[in-house]
């Protein structure tokens, strides 16, 4: 089952899904008392629409990844979180956008790779919506 949820998803976001563990449950994840309040784990259901390309599940999937980049692995995080927000304001997301231009600005999750897409979505969203 998680091996069709993997599929198709940005770098890594496999690798967090099989990191999960324990503390994690088809209902999505378990609190316990080492977990952050402020840092809600992003659910299967989630991800798996977030997978199949509905954009605002997209946007909250690389929210979730931003947040999380704030408490560990910043490089791997970030950049996960560009890929999925790339992938929703590729379908119009304004908040997507917005979040892309941060990181931008803030070189969070920019890569060699991903920069010239990173910008070309942050002018042209604007002329679309």
């Amino acid at each position: 089952r998680s091996s069709d949820l993997n599929a198709g998803m940005p770098l890594g976001a496999a690798k967090f899904l099989s990191s999960l563990g324990s503390n994690y449950s088809e209902s999505g994840p378990e609190k316990n008392e080492d977990s952050k309040d402020d840092l809600e784990a992003v659910s299967e259901e989630m991800l798996s629409k977030a997978k199949e390309g509905d954009p605002k599940a997209q946007s909250e999937v690389g929210k979730y990844y931003l947040r999380l980049a704030d408490e560990q692995d910043e490089e791997v995080n970030s950049c996960i979180a560009v890929g999925w927000l790339i992938q929703a304001a590729k379908q119009g997301r304004r908040d997507a956008v917005k979040l892309l231009r941060r990181c931008l600005a803030d070189r969070r999750g920019i890569t060699a790779e991903n920069e010239q897409e990173v910008k070309t979505l942050s002018k042209e969203t604007d002329r679309k919506i």
